[in-house]
């Protein structure tokens, strides 16, 4: 058997325009550690609740290649987190995930999370991952509710949520790891009905293993 065939989600890709999103596999780990290192954001503002982007350089390779073996290890059809190496004219430039903290086969819900590098932003990159990945979870996987959130002050984040058609759905205060205080994180909301879809058609590849993988079997491979 090869890796494919035991975890699907390796070959998963989901394509719009000049845009690549693919399963991320342990040979993706070096040059997706490489863009984390070469800056995703500016040392004024943090955008994450967890600081992981600001570990020492020889530390941050380490610490990403335990959290991605640790989403492999922990995929469940219960509960999973699907990251997406995306690349940008075939060149790496960040990550985008899709998880599912709750049953995803009762509630259609998901999360999802990414980041940029810093050279690959401010040109409408990271809007696009957004829509592909919630455009292929609308079509593809039945999401009905697609969850977003950003720590206030994260203007970019904010931009691109506004972008896709996210509405706000409330705020709550996290704790923060960096203080003794706490964070404000506004939390978003997006339905098929405010979706702003991607100007790229949609191409999947792998979708009826990755199906099955998530106990999805009922629904067709289109």
């Amino acid at each position: 058997m090869t890796l494919d065939e035991i975890f699907p989600a390796f070959a998963l890709e989901i394509s719009g325009g000049p845009l690549r999103l693919s399963g991320l596999r342990t040979d993706d780990i070096p040059a997706v550690t490489e863009v984390a290192v070469g800056g995703i954001h500016g040392p004024d503002f943090l955008p994450f609740l967890y600081p992981w982007s600001e570990a020492a350089p020889d530390e941050l390779p380490t610490s990403s290649a335990r959290f991605y073996w640790d989403s492999f290890a922990s995929f469940t059809p219960q509960r999973w987190h699907l990251n997406l190496v995306a690349r940008w004219e075939e060149q790496v430039v960040g990550v985008q995930d899709v998880f599912a903290r709750t049953d995803f086969r009762r509630t259609h819900a998901l999360e999802t999370g990414s980041w940029l590098g810093m050279p690959f932003q401010g040109r409408g990159i990271g809007t696009l991952m957004r829509q592909v990945v919630c455009a292929f979870c609308f079509d593809h996987l039945g999401a009905e509710v697609m969850r977003s959130g950003y720590i206030e002050g994260n203007a970019s984040s904010a931009a691109v949520s506004r972008k896709v058609g996210y509405v706000d759905n409330g705020r709550r205060r996290l704790d923060d790891p960096k203080s003794d205080g706490y964070r404000w994180e506004q939390d978003l909301l997006l339905t098929p009905d405010t979706f702003v879809r991607p100007p790229f058609a949609i191409r999947v590849r792998g979708l009826g293993p990755f199906l099955h993988q998530l106990g999805l079997d009922d629904r067709h491979d289109t």
